[in-house]
């Protein structure tokens, strides 16, 4: 057994080839109105220099995954952008969240997933620090940036429970407001205790320091109202708490537990968390003090590889209503006019090995919970791939789990995606990040519908004069009076007997005379360029859709080329599908082929080994029988000799004896048949003689 085992040890083992990054989605005709999930990758500096890293990055795009031992291994994946170790907190904000602000001022929902494993860096770039801000306190501050000017008044819009929102008209909101001020003037009975409180204003204290970011995005739409609100929810063990939840943990004595909230769909089929507090916010630092607030409640726990880390999936969204006002400034109180857009910023628990973060009892039930919720996301991105891949229509499983039905819509076309995976270059993490990176490229591969743009009536830039409501009077008489001429005296003051004022009276009317001469002859001259200016246009009509007709016939040459293409490049998938699974049957019997050659090689080498100890042992076993055979051949032939020896002692003692006989007379007769019978015995004994025995002392 142990021949074999050396044996297979030499074998070499093969070096599996690299793996090379997939191109990137080329639109066709099927997915001109999709867009891929976006995926970034941001790497996390090394801990401890000394450590072995296992990933490289190539450029931009593309990543080299390596990993140390006997079983080496090399692979691609290419990404939207790779962020260096050395990549600031404002870098990735401004490749990644500004243009979701756009999007959210714009009317678009958004979605943005940080995922990866524990201790990877998600929740720092998601919140950073009070000097190193991440996406959520830069996109607060850029949004309130954007739109401080155009804000609406407080309450003017308020959440209706169902996922939208009611237009109230300003007295109500007033009423609102004044109720708001009444209650937070009002004492509580029970507040939170010194220690609470002091650390509380620790925390603001330290964040109203931080560096904010003064990036303004421009708005499409002039003239609309916005309003912006906040929730904050986080699932724990697969169940859904609302961390802006003022009743929880108001009461110290009572230790009121938090609720879990359900899931709901509204009447446009979007998934919300029924009876999540929805906060309407004014300024970046409300709405960012309310995210330290629900910080402070979300589930944290120490682990071998994290201080804190991350127990739950936190979810925070920013919601912007917006709606045109009227001439007088108000909001129109017509729900049609009125957009929602939501941007979803969701830091994700990160997957763990009970065997490296070493948890035990609760810790290891969330870490259970923890990586069920990933791998239920991963089963939905996977069946998402498979359908639009290869044309299949299997239900994707949204509700398994609480983490996937609640962003079933975006998945469903409602706003756009993006990912950032979060990763340690150290060695140590190789086999959680291979799996990270598998993920992340299965997501690239899906494609979402695009969400749709801002009806067209929002889309129309309200009128100057909306915002300045009306132009005023006297700006009114001193554009008439440049245009007329000077303002005419009224009658009941003018002294027709006095000649003067007669005279100022006629001069003013031939000074009115002469500025419309002019202005009509003015008037004239716009008119004629205003008609050259139109029969340009026309002109440029006519040859415009000329040239429209041209490309609409060319568009129509291409749209067939490109369905040609697609049916071959739809062949030739189907082909390399085919010889695809003929390779992998090749290679599994070749595998197979080389495994029995193998185990051939082995047995042969055994009865080979065999086969030498038998011969020895019968060389040995030969050499011992011609020993004994010799030592048998020599005893033999020396009992045969001395045989041999008295047979002819006898027969010459005969021979002696026959010639005394034949010579001598018949006196001596009797004297020899005594001799002969004395003789007898000795010459025929009775027993025979052993070779032991000593021989016949006469034959010698």
């Amino acid at each position: 057994m142990s021949q074999q085992n050396n044996k297979t040890a030499k074998t070499p083992t093969k070096k599996p080839p690299a793996t090379k990054p997939k191109p990137k989605l080329v639109p066709t005709q099927n997915n001109v109105n999709k867009d891929p999930v976006e995926v970034y990758c941001r790497l996390r500096p090394i801990k401890n220099n000394s450590d072995f890293v296992c990933i490289k990055r190539l450029n931009d795009n593309t990543l080299q995954l390596m990993s140390f031992g006997n079983n080496k291994l090399e692979s691609f994946y290419t990404f939207k952008y790779v962020f260096p170790e050395t990549t600031s907190q404002s870098e990735v904000f401004h490749r990644i969240g500004l243009p979701l602000i756009k999007n959210l001022i714009n009317g678009k929902n958004s979605l943005l997933f940080t995922y990866g494993i524990t201790s990877s860096g998600k929740t720092f770039t998601v919140t950073g620090s009070s000097h190193k801000c991440g996406l959520l306190p830069r996109t607060l501050d850029v949004l309130f940036n954007s739109i401080e000017g155009n804000l609406s008044r407080k309450f003017v819009f308020k959440p209706d429970g169902q996922n939208s929102f009611d237009i109230q008209s300003t007295p109500d909101a007033l009423l609102e407001w004044q109720r708001e001020k009444q209650v937070a003037r009002t004492p509580s009975s029970f507040g939170s205790t010194p220690k609470v409180k002091k650390r509380e204003q620790d925390d603001l204290q330290e964040w109203e320091q931080r560096d904010r970011d003064d990036t303004i995005v421009d708005i499409e739409v002039k003239g609309n109202a916005f309003a912006v609100f906040v929730s904050y929810v986080e699932i724990y063990n697969n169940y859904i708490y609302d961390l802006l939840d003022d009743d929880v943990m108001l009461d110290p004595f009572k230790m009121k537990q938090p609720q879990s909230k359900v899931l709901r769909e509204d009447k446009k089929r979007r998934v919300f968390v029924y009876g999540a507090n929805e906060t309407e916010v004014r300024s970046s630092d409300e709405a960012f003090d309310l995210f330290i607030k629900g910080t402070r409640r979300r589930r944290m726990a120490h682990t071998a590889l994290n201080t804190e880390s991350s127990r739950s999936h936190s979810v925070f969204n920013i919601r912007v209503v917006q709606a045109p006002t009227d001439a007088e400034g108000e909001v129109i109180k017509d729900e049609k006019f009125m957009t929602v857009s939501q941007l979803s910023l969701v830091d994700l628990a990160g997957s763990e090995r009970t065997q490296r973060t070493q948890t035990t009892g609760e810790r290891l039930r969330e870490a259970g919970n923890i990586n069920n919720s990933l791998m239920a996301l991963r089963t939905c991105i996977d069946l998402l791939r498979e359908n639009q891949k290869f044309g299949a229509n299997k239900i994707v499983p949204y509700r398994d789990n609480k983490l996937t039905h609640l962003f079933k819509s975006y998945f469903e076309g409602e706003g756009r995606i993006k990912m950032i995976i979060c990763v340690n270059p150290g060695s140590e993490d190789f086999d959680e990040t291979l799996h990270v990176m598998k993920f992340a490229e299965t997501t690239q591969e899906v494609l979402i519908n695009r969400a749709n743009d801002m009806p067209f009536h929002m889309r129309i830039p309200r009128p100057s004069c909306y915002q300045s409501k009306f132009i005023s009077f006297p700006r009114l008489e001193t554009q008439c009076n440049e245009f007329v001429g000077p303002i005419l005296p009224t009658f009941d003051k003018i002294d027709w007997k006095d000649s003067s004022q007669l005279t100022d009276l006629i001069n003013i009317l031939e000074q009115r005379k002469q500025n419309e001469l002019r202005h009509y002859e003015r008037m004239k001259q716009e008119h004629l360029l205003f008609r050259e200016k139109v029969a340009s246009a026309e002109s440029e009509n006519m040859l415009s859709r000329q040239q429209l007709a041209v490309l609409r016939n060319d568009l129509e040459v291409r749209e067939n080329q490109i369905k040609a293409l697609e049916s071959k490049c739809a062949q030739y998938e189907d082909g390399q599908d085919e010889y695809c699974r003929k390779i992998y049957s090749l290679e599994k019997a070749i595998k197979e082929k080389e495994w029995q050659l193998e185990s051939k090689i082995r047995a042969l080498q055994h009865a080979t080994n065999e086969q030498e100890r038998n011969r020895a042992q019968l060389e040995e076993r030969l050499e011992k029988e011609k020993e004994r055979l010799k030592r048998v051949f020599n005893r033999v032939l020396e009992e045969k000799k001395a045989q041999l020896e008295r047979e002819l002692c006898l027969t010459n003692e005969k021979m002696h004896l026959v010639k005394d006989i034949l010579t001598a007379n018949n006196t001596d007769l009797g004297f020899f048949r005594d001799y002969l019978e004395n003789l007898y015995p000795r010459v025929h004994p009775v027993a025979p003689v052993h070779p032991a025995q000593s021989r016949y002392s006469s034959c010698n």
